[in-house]
């Protein structure tokens, strides 16, 4: 699901932040270069089509969808503001706000 793959993508971008140094592999470069050369032009790209993705569908996720959600999107440090001017994270807490619930402490 959308959500599991933002956290996936996420964890990926994460780990070759982390690293520190570009890979001198090619699969390795290519990932670098994608997720963080060029001030991470792609990676906000990437997150802000997983966002506007997510929106359509948002009221179907349940709480730890959501959570994972949240969690993908603050691992890579984005949040996207739409063209209307709302902010994914305040769209997002619209829903989340209602399941906290049955969140997991």
């Amino acid at each position: 699901d959308l959500a599991q793959t933002a956290l996936g993508i996420a964890k990926i971008v994460k780990s070759i932040e982390r690293s520190g140094r570009r890979p001198s592999d090619s699969l390795g470069q290519i990932l670098h270069d994608i997720f963080v050369g060029d001030n991470s032009t792609w990676k906000e790209l990437i997150f802000k089509e997983i966002a506007v993705a997510s929106m359509r569908i948002l009221p179907d996720f349940d709480a730890r969808h959501l959570s994972n959600l949240i969690y993908a999107f603050g691992i890579v440090e984005f949040s996207p503001m739409f063209e209307d001017g709302s902010i994914f994270f305040d769209l997002v807490a619209l829903e989340a706000i209602p399941q906290l619930k049955t969140y997991n402490s």
